[in-house]
């Protein structure tokens, strides 16, 4: 598995910058929840 990875340098980082971008996406979806519930807006 490794080998293969290895071979496609390029898709592995295409495939970790997408699950960061949706990883981001979540974690703000829930601090907006968390404020809202918190009544932290400012």
């Amino acid at each position: 598995m490794f080998a293969t990875h290895a071979a496609a340098p390029d898709h592995l980082r295409d495939v970790l910058a997408a699950g960061n971008a949706r990883a981001n996406e979540i974690a703000d979806d829930t601090l907006s929840t968390v404020r809202d519930v918190l009544g932290m807006r400012y």
